[in-house]
């Protein structure tokens, strides 16, 4: 069953500034009211295992115990603000304003929105827009990953049993530290993502268009990459490499693995680092 909450909120009205002080202030006082007028509202949500964030949001995800949601936002926002449950999927956002003046108004007001979720699992994250994620540490058995436009996530210290990540448009990830049994990982278009650290048994990744993906420091066991178009992907494998390039794509690899299979076409190439 859906639930939409309303994030109506009563707010004091602010004390009198003097004339002088606003005279004086006057190059300042543009941000001070911003932070003033930004106001905390507490959610009440059910459990929450999947979270579809749209917009130019802020998104701070916790892992614990209990699930809750806190939106902080400037007053004159809070009002369009989209928060929706449709069984363990929340659904975030801002609604948009149907308001000819909508146009002349502030481009960043979406942007001063953020959302703090508190999940005791997570097993589905889909962005679009230009929101910006941050997942500081994260235990679960599996994790669906979707990120396109201009969205960016930051993930601390990962452990998953299977990870798959999809990056479309100019989207981003960055991890610190993953271990994973499975990690699956599919880039198009001008997307970057990068893995700072951890393991994995089995990677597979593709690579399209003028995509980007380091994860030399990420030690898999076997490796499979597909490369097309102008795309690079750098990897470690320890055992196994299946490497195709088409195009004018480049696939690098550290590690020294056993068994390699590569195959390229056209300017492409496959090579250690």
């Amino acid at each position: 069953m859906a639930v939409a909450n309303n994030l109506n909120l009563r707010v004091l009205p602010r004390g009198l500034v003097s004339v002088a002080a606003a005279f004086m202030l006057c190059v300042g006082l543009a941000a001070a009211a911003i932070a003033e007028n930004r106001v905390n509202k507490v959610v009440p949500i059910e459990a929450v295992e999947a979270i579809t964030l749209t917009g130019a949001a802020e998104l701070i995800i916790r892992q614990g115990e209990a699930a809750s949601l806190e939106v902080r936002a400037p007053v004159d926002v809070l009002a369009n603000i989209k928060v929706e449950q449709a069984d363990s999927r929340l659904i975030l956002g801002q609604k948009q304003s149907k308001s000819f003046w909508w146009w002349f108004g502030s481009k960043n007001e979406s942007s001063d929105v953020t959302f703090i979720v508190t999940v005791k699992n997570l097993s589905a994250l889909h962005v679009a827009g230009a929101a910006r994620v941050r997942l500081d540490s994260l235990n679960s058995p599996q994790l669906m990953l979707e990120l396109t436009g201009a969205a960016q996530m930051h993930i601390g210290n990962a452990v998953l049993e299977r990870l798959q990540v999809n990056l479309t448009g100019a989207s981003r990830c960055n991890i610190d530290a993953l271990s994973a049994h499975f990690t699956g990982i599919q880039l198009v278009g001008a997307s970057q993502m990068q893995v700072n650290g951890g393991d994995t048994v089995e990677l597979n990744v593709e690579s399209v268009g003028a995509s980007r993906l380091r994860a030399e420091a990420f030690k898999a066991v076997t490796a499979k990459v597909h490369a097309v178009g102008a795309s690079q992907a750098t990897v470690y494998a320890s055992k196994a490499l299946t490497a195709n390039a088409t195009g004018a794509s480049n696939i690098r690899y550290a590690g020294e693995p056993v068994n390699i299979q590569a195959d390229t076409a056209g300017a492409s190439k496959v090579g250690s680092l």
